[in-house]
């Protein structure tokens, strides 16, 4: 298993990562579940009842629901472990799946931090790995290509040109009395017509309506939370967005953003480490004001100051 390095370099916050490694070793606890999950994703895996057999799509965005196939499967819920080997900050993920039947699950695609397409893996419950190719983050933040106009009308076909007169050829000479004079030999073919002006050219075809354009604001970064202070770390920001966030309490969080657009749109939310600490993310409430703010109150399941990291994309 290679070592883990820290991130560095523009966008990162060295500080910040010395304090939460402190914090870590300030609390046993946190340690030791830690290195639990760095030994769980690194040794061999248990064998589990659960067999996947496909998974659909086999590739996506962050926010793709991916559906799960195979057999044996049970309860209501289940770990789903994610694994993109092109993460920045993280290269493991664990998420909830939502059982539907003995035989099929769904999840959603978590947020990693790429800039480049890469195939990685998933299983469900411990199952065997599938692959799946997570999409890059900059590539599913393009905006979509508008459909092509359709083709305009032919124009209309011009008129047949006239025919050409051709010359006859000259009489044989008369055979003399009497006997049947030779057959006088054919006259040479009278010359070809000259061809008829073409028709006008018919008028050009209206052009297609564009296609409506892909999304102009997006947001994304890190919660880190020290010393009851929190901040955006790993930011990524359109032009004109603004995000800020504020503790409210142990575990509740107030984000706001502006440069959203016209709407009111909702944040993705993804745990880091996610199962190993034994928490969700959620949104507790929200108030908008169309084109202004958003504003958001997360919370952790166990009100506890974890890491976490938002995707924002308005229009």
């Amino acid at each position: 298993m290679s070592a883990f390095k820290a991130p560095s370099g523009p966008g990162t916050r060295s500080g910040a990562w010395v304090a939460m490694v402190l914090r870590m070793v300030r609390r046993p606890s946190l340690l030791a579940g830690t290195l639990g999950l760095l030994v769980f994703f690194g040794g061999a895996q248990v064998a589990s009842a659960w067999h996947l057999t496909s998974v659909s799509p086999t590739s996506g965005c962050p926010g793709t629901e991916v559906t799960f196939t195979g057999t044996s499967f049970s309860g209501s819920s289940a770990s789903v472990q994610w694994n993109n080997p092109a993460g920045m900050l993280f290269t493991e993920v664990g998420t909830t799946a939502k059982v539907i039947s003995s035989t099929k699950a769904t999840a959603v695609v978590p947020l990693f931090l790429s800039t480049e397409s890469h195939a990685g893996t998933v299983s469900i419950d411990k199952s065997q790995t599938l692959p799946f190719t997570y999409t890059a983050l900059t590539t599913c933040l393009k905006g979509a290509t508008g459909a092509t106009g359709a083709t305009g009308p032919a124009g209309a076909t011009g008129p047949a040109g006239s025919n050409g007169a051709g010359v006859a050829g000259a009489t044989g000479a008369t055979g003399a009395t009497g006997a049947t004079g030779s057959a006088g030999s054919k006259g040479a073919e009278g010359a070809t017509g000259a061809t008829g002006p073409g028709g006008p050219a018919g008028k050009e075809g209206k052009e297609g309506k564009e296609g409506p354009a892909g999304p102009t604001h997006v947001a994304s970064g890190v919660v880190f939370t020290l010393s009851g202070v929190a901040s955006v770390i790993e930011s990524n920001f359109s032009p004109g967005v603004n995000v800020t966030v504020k503790l409210e309490s142990p575990g509740v969080w107030e984000i706001d953003a502006t440069g959203l657009g016209a709407g009111c749109p909702f944040p993705a939310l993804t745990p880091l480490f996610g199962n190993g600490e034994g928490f969700t993310v959620g949104i507790q409430g929200s108030g908008c004001s169309p084109g202004t703010n958003m504003g958001v109150t997360v919370d952790t399941s166990d009100k506890e100051n974890h890491e976490w990291s938002f995707l924002w994309v308005g229009i």
